[in-house]
């Protein structure tokens, strides 16, 4: 599971060529790899797919304090309604 993208202010456009757009996955990837790999392919619980977008990428680029949620950590937190997924 991985998503490789830039993050792009919304309605931006390159004015020359190669005329770039952003990439749908620039801001829908995250809950679309969650849709796919966790609801439809059941490839994955929901537990391990936000582990595999949160502490392990952390963890292997060295990002102390993000990822998980403890004392002294950074607040990056997302409220999921798991619901969505069933």
């Amino acid at each position: 599971m991985g998503l490789d993208t830039y993050a792009f202010k919304p309605g931006w456009e390159m004015k020359r060529p190669p005329y770039y757009v952003p990439h749908p996955n620039t801001f829908t990837g995250t809950s679309r790899s969650l849709e796919v790999y966790v609801r439809e392919m059941k490839a994955m619980s929901i537990e391990e797919a936000v582990r595999k977008l949160t502490s392990l990428p952390a963890g292997k680029y060295g990002l102390r304090g993000r990822g998980l949620i403890r004392l002294e950590a950074y607040a990056d937190i997302v409220v999921l309604d798991y619901r969505i997924l069933d």
